[in-house]
């Protein structure tokens, strides 16, 4: 798991919150904290969250609130509502916005423990579906390029499945020896064993970079940005 995000205005609590996280076992890269809804919503959108504990009584923006809105956003994190009161309309309203588990305060050590192990695994069994997918995505890819001749039907039931393995971005197109070591291959659509040569699709951002660092020494051709 990379990100988590404490939503919770007592600071005690919060705090309390993140050490038994902490000593849960389940690895994290960053645990992060804000004291109320709004804050937290500011986070949710600039950057990626895996989960989020949200308390539900909070200043400014409460957690009921704070969760309907997170239902908006593209990249929703896995939440889990922590409550002091034990009370059914809270959970239920809770749950019908997505909330995945429901914690009463004192919040028990092992409690946390369980639900962030049973998060993590769905966290990592939804990261190795994506990455499958991106590879059946780049086969498909490939499968176009290859073609002399590509129905539309089938174009578009590809776009329909795969269009999140497209680029959306201006890119440009690199010729080079099927021989020629790309050693970022993540930053670049490398296709290979296509027009007995190597090809890599690279975003327009990243034409530069890759130019300097990855064709130092070898023969290639570019096309301008399309």
């Amino acid at each position: 798991m990379k990100n988590l995000l404490i939503v919770e205005d007592e600071k005690l609590i919060r705090q309390g919150i993140k050490s038994m996280v902490q000593r849960s076992g389940v690895p994290i890269d960053v645990i992060m904290e804000c004291g109320n809804g709004e804050m937290a919503l500011g986070i949710l959108k600039s950057q990626d969250i895996d989960v989020m504990f949200t308390d539900i009584r909070m200043p400014k923006m409460d957690g009921i609130q704070l969760v309907k809105e997170v239902s908006k956003l593209e990249k929703k994190p896995l939440i889990v509502a922590v409550s002091g009161y034990d009370d059914f309309t809270y959970a239920v309203e809770m749950l019908r916005n997505g909330v995945r588990e429901y914690l009463l305060k004192p919040v028990e050590r092992e409690k946390i423990a369980e639900v962030l192990k049973r998060l993590n695994e769905e966290i990592e069994a939804r990261n190795n579906r994506a990455i499958t997918e991106h590879q059946i995505g780049m086969q498909q890819i490939k499968h176009i390029l290859r073609q002399r001749t590509v129905s539309m039907e089938e174009m578009t039931l590809l776009k329909q499945r795969y269009k999140q393995h497209f680029l959306g971005t201006g890119f440009a197109i690199c010729v080079t020896s099927p021989h020629t070591d790309i050693e970022n291959r993540e930053s670049v659509m490398v296709l290979e064993d296509i027009c007995d040569g190597l090809i890599c699709v690279i975003e327009e951002g990243n034409v530069e970079f890759f130019v300097k660092n990855e064709l130092t020494g070898y023969m290639a051709g570019i096309s301008s940005v399309c």
